[in-house]
């Protein structure tokens, strides 16, 4: 059976809502007409300018918790909270334009507000955002080099998929002079930061010497680290070693439990495997 060495595609980033932050209110119970007193709570201190409040009550009112869902007015108070300085809430108003969620679909709009979250220097997922409208253009004149740019200043910021996407520039040379070994480090800041798939195309570099001095050994390591967090295709390529017994001790009983592993995570080609 083949060996996946393929490095894995520049994924779209998940543009969900940003989590409460630290003040955040309390997990209501029920989702309900009648709001909970938190939400009482939340909204009076909105009412009377605080931001975090705002945004906290946003993200209840997007997700229905503790008030009957209504996204137009989460945008609303995402649009409240942004004008008072709140970063992720320029954000993830920004995601409303662009999903059409709350408020009518404008792809120039939400490009403004990631860059709005970006610059306030408190939302690497803002910079993420802007980056991969950058790298589509999606509401603005696509630039590889701009996105790679903020790619990497996402990644300072902490986002492990901005780590990773710039690994991947860097091992294509879009947007950056080509630079396997740049590309392995972000690789490593990824899957330090729990990307699996940082982890998986570290992998795969330590076994083709690709960026990094060839180390099967390693390779098996971070296909481990891949498969351990969720990565079935980590799982298969371990299993694969196991099996040759490259970089581990053969072991055809370990292969086979890896093989089954990478198979209930949907990998068609394990499941060939194990029947």
């Amino acid at each position: 059976m083949f060996r996946a060495f393929t490095a894995a595609a520049t994924a779209a980033i998940i543009l969900t809502a940003s989590p409460p932050a630290s003040a955040a209110v309390a997990t209501p119970t029920d989702t309900a007409a009648t709001p909970s007193e938190e939400v009482v709570r939340s909204t009076k201190a909105c009412d009377s300018g605080d931001r975090g409040a705002c945004y906290n009550l946003a993200v209840d009112y997007d997700d229905g918790d503790g008030i009957a869902k209504d996204e137009a007015h989460a945008a609303a108070l995402y649009d409240k909270a942004c004008n008072l300085g709140h970063a992720k809430a320029c954000n993830n108003l920004g995601v409303d334009y662009e999903k059409g969620e709350g408020v009518a679909k404008d792809l120039a709009r939400s490009v403004a507000l990631y860059r709005q979250a970006c610059d306030s220097g408190n939302s690497a997922k803002g910079c993420e955002n802007l980056a991969m409208d950058y790298d589509k253009g999606d509401g603005i004149t696509k630039d590889v080099a701009k996105a790679a740019e903020l790619y990497q200043r996402a990644c300072e910021g902490g986002s492990a998929r901005s780590c990773f996407n710039l690994a991947i520039d860097y091992d294509k040379g879009e947007g950056v002079a080509k630079d396997t070994a740049k590309g392995a480090q972000y690789y490593r800041r990824a899957c330090d930061a729990g990307d699996s798939t940082g982890c998986f195309n570290l992998a795969v570099d330590y076994d083709a010497g690709e960026g990094v001095a060839k180390d099967v050994v390693k390779g098996a390591e971070y296909y481990l680290r891949a498969c351990d967090g969720g990565d079935s295709t980590g799982c298969f390529n371990l299993a694969v070693d196991y099996d040759k017994g490259e970089g581990v001790a053969k072991n055809p009983a370990r292969a086979l439990e890896l093989f089954k592993l990478a198979c209930d995570k949907g990998d068609d080609d394990a499941c060939k495997k194990i029947t």
